[in-house]
């Protein structure tokens, strides 16, 4: 596997350069193909919207060549070189037309430093947690190995499972990152996710600053937007998460202070920036789909109201729909010729029988069945600040514009109602609403504050104060970072504390020869083993990884890895009934860990979850 190989040439300062420049690289493109039109756009949501065009466009370029079998590691070096000099010239331009359109990170440039620092805290930390070698469980069971296969397979192959990967239309972070994979591996991803997170903090920052007036609003803004466990935890993976809430910050905030960026910028770079917005929004996760058309409905209208000009008005309105529609359509129709579902496992339903086999739909089925209609609360608790939802929730209730307000309320009222009908029930499904949000509620709050005589000062202390113990949380987190970044601790030393499975892999590593095969191994009868032990984190695997019986080819040598099989873990027993390749049986037991760290804490204290591996070989039958 990939990630096998990452290990042994693993730099941490290649990581951090080769991350932060595949980000810079992000807004750069996005800036040569539609800086010129949004010049005159904030930088508020002018910078979020390049970031998130750019990610676009680099996607569109690596599915291309994937699509045409062409994904090879050279060439996506070379195209990641090719980027590189695309950010040399906009860089370039920039500093030629420096002045309005290189403006200041934040208006009130004169303001001192010092409110600042416990943001940039913040970031460090998030940047120091995004250069480490990746090691979530959900990361390395999906996120990467959907960013690898096109590297791996050359080109564009439709796998079933793991399920989440197969959802190939919502991939479109994935693909922008391969170019990255091919030069510096996963772990750079996860810079360049973190960095796509500063740009949505400091974005968030930027909106206050604009509309208030306030640095020191601002300032409180960026550290309240950082200081959660969210942050720490998903932004600083290689998923789509960061880039999926920038996106959705992009058009919610812009359909949210419409009125102001359209007497400012006009309608056309308005609406471009909605468009982008919701295009990276739904190519984020495809449940946003329902959120990004009310969006678009607010911008029709808004539309629609200010352009009397028939031509217009269809000129706009086309290019509210039509770039999203161009930005997912590659995708969308690739995995329905490659499957007969447009939108893989989730529409299965359409798609010719065959294409998904039952353990295909049990463990879709079953993983959405152990997660749904559960709040976990002590985690909802910990990964958000009470600062954040109490000022998420003061917008709903006090901000002062009636017409803004109600797009608020439209928003926040559809998205928990397709959390409540589809999703889990976790405040991150929330998509990036939360920090639109935040902005509005600290300057709805502020003003009121104001009115009572006070200092915009004192209340952006206060806001502060209140989420430094969800910052104090992530600092002890970054703390598990500082021995790898120090030197003290190896890649591999690292991910064999808080990845799952590692030591086992490398004990497997030793027994199984050079040509095996591992294939998860799937309960046909219980329900968490299927949907929770058959997604374990394989990215670090010693050898190839199959998730599917009909993955095998007749003569492979292929070994069953099954989790949760006996007495221990945490669940109980769970039967040995697992799905078998035709032509195969279930032959000796080559390995068994009665005690596998399956889950293990990424805290520096933390518990792991404890769960029975076994690996047997798999024996051909005449």
């Amino acid at each position: 596997m990939p990630g096998w190989a990452e290990l042994a040439s693993y730099r941490e300062l290649t990581a951090l350069l080769c991350g932060a420049l595949t980000a810079l690289s992000f807004w750069a493109v996005g800036h040569l193909l539609c800086g010129r039109q949004l010049a005159r756009l904030d930088p508020a949501v002018r910078t979020a919207t390049e970031c998130v065009a750019g990610v676009l466009a680099i996607s569109l370029l690596v599915q291309a060549l994937a699509m045409a079998q062409a994904s090879r590691p050279a060439v996506m070096q070379a195209l990641w070189s090719v980027a590189l000099l695309v950010t040399a010239i906009a860089l370039f331009l920039a500093w030629r037309r420096r002045g309005a359109a290189a403006a200041p990170l934040f208006r009130a440039s004169a303001a001192p430093l010092w409110p600042w620092l416990p943001a940039l805290l913040m970031a460090a930390a998030l940047l120091l947690a995004g250069a480490a070698p990746e090691t979530r469980a959900d990361e390395l069971g999906y996120h990467t190995l959907a960013t690898g296969r096109l590297l791996s397979d050359g080109g564009l192959r439709f796998h079933p499972l793991p399920w989440e990967a197969d959802v190939v239309p919502q991939l479109v972070w994935h693909y922008a990152l391969v170019p990255l994979y091919a030069v510096a591996g996963s772990a750079a991803g996860g810079v360049a996710s973190a960095s796509l997170a500063l740009v949505l903090a400091f974005s968030t920052a930027r909106l206050v600053a604009w509309q208030s007036g306030s640095a020191a609003l601002a300032a409180a803004a960026a550290f309240i937007a950082l200081a959660c466990g969210y942050s720490i935890v998903f932004f600083t993976t290689t998923g789509p998460h960061a880039f999926g809430y920038l996106a959705v910050f992009v058009a919610v905030a812009a359909v949210g202070w419409s009125q102001e960026l359209r007497a400012a910028a006009g309608a056309p770079a308005w609406a471009l920036a909605v468009a982008i917005g919701c295009a990276g929004a739904v190519a984020g996760k495809a449940t946003m789909l329902p959120l990004m058309a009310l969006v678009t409905g607010l911008a029709a209208w808004d539309v629609q109201q200010e352009t009397r000009a028939a031509r217009v008005r269809l000129a706009l309105i086309a290019q509210l729909v039509l770039i999203p529609v161009l930005v997912l359509a590659p995708l969308f129709f690739w995995t329905w010729a490659a499957s007969g579902s447009p939108l893989g496992v989730l529409t299965a339903g359409l798609a010719p029988r065959g294409a998904f086999d039952p353990q295909t739909l049990a463990a879709y089925r079953g993983t959405r069945a152990l997660f749904e209609n559960h709040l976990q609360w002590r985690f909802e608790s910990a990964y958000w600040s009470l600062s954040m939802l109490l000022l998420g929730l003061a917008a709903l209730v006090f901000e002062p514009s009636r017409a803004r307000r109600r797009r608020w309320w439209l928003i926040a009222v559809l998205q928990s109602l397709v959390i409540l009908a589809l999703l889990p029930w976790e405040i991150r499904h929330l998509g990036g609403i939360q920090y639109p949000l935040l902005a509005a509620g600290m300057m709805a709050l502020a003003a009121r504050w104001r009115a009572r005589g006070w200092a915009d000062g004192s209340f952006a202390a206060l806001a502060g104060l209140a989420a430094t113990p969800w910052a104090v949380f992530v600092l002890w987190i970054a703390s598990i970072y500082v021995p790898l970044a120090g030197g003290r601790e190896t890649a591999a030393q690292f991910v064999r504390r808080y990845a799952g499975l590692q030591a086992d892999f490398e004990a497997l590593d030793r027994r199984l020869p050079a040509d095996a095969r591992i294939l998860i191994g799937r309960s046909r009868s219980d329900a968490v083993q299927y949907a929770w032990y058959a997604r374990p984190p394989i990215w670090y695997a010693p050898r190839p990884v199959l998730f599917d019986t009909a993955e095998v080819q007749r003569g492979d040598r292929v070994y069953l890895m099954y989790v949760g099989a006996g007495g221990g873990g945490e669940h109980g027993p769970i039967p040995l009934d697992p799905w078998l390749p035709p032509g195969y049986a279930l032959g000796r037991s080559v390995y068994v860990d009665p005690d596998a760290r399956f889950y293990p804490s990424r805290t520096p204290r933390g518990n792991p979850g404890l769960a029975r591996l076994e690996v047997f070989e798999l024996t051909p039958q005449p």
